[in-house]
């Protein structure tokens, strides 16, 4: 499984506004106390300057030490994007997937798309959810997998550099 700051996504999101934090904590604080149906959570990014995916957004000489985390957040009543970034080190590589795994991420789109996940006629609950989850794998069964997974190799990696 990749680091959080190997993952190269294919496309740039919309900035909009953009809040600085100065830790973590302070920015899942900001993310935490916003109105989840106003500010949707739709990607994450890690910016490590020193990954060779990043070598063309630099010049020679540049400090490319540095790492930073952002939230990228629609605003779907205003049309808006906002963007809170903080600094990040490796270290917290665990803390931001538990945080991104958590309620008020993948959590709260989980309960965004179980109307249709749960679009099946009612019936007997048992049939229902052996109709939805038996044959058809979701895309958020997907996410849920490779999310504990990186977590569980997080954790494994966490074990092996204390011992």
């Amino acid at each position: 499984m990749p680091h959080l700051w190997e993952i190269d996504h294919p496309y740039y999101a919309t900035d909009g506004t953009t809040t600085d934090e100065d830790s973590f904590a302070a920015l899942k604080a900001t993310v935490d106390g916003s109105d989840e149906d106003m500010n949707l959570v739709y990607r994450w990014d890690w910016f490590d300057a020193s990954q060779p995916i990043h070598d063309d957004l630099h010049i020679d000489g540049e400090d490319r030490s540095t790492e930073k985390f952002s939230v990228h957040m629609l605003l779907p009543r205003k049309g808006r994007f906002w963007t809170v970034t903080c600094p990040i080190e490796k270290h917290q590589e665990f803390e931001v997937i538990e945080w991104l795994s958590g309620p008020r991420c993948l959590g709260h789109l989980r309960k965004l798309w179980e109307p249709v996940m749960d679009s099946l006629p009612a019936g007997d609950p048992s049939d229902r959810e052996t109709a939805i989850w038996g044959h058809h794998v979701t895309a958020l069964e997907e996410i849920q997998r490779s999310v504990a997974a990186q977590l569980e190799a997080t954790r494994a990696r966490a074990g092996e550099s204390r011992g």
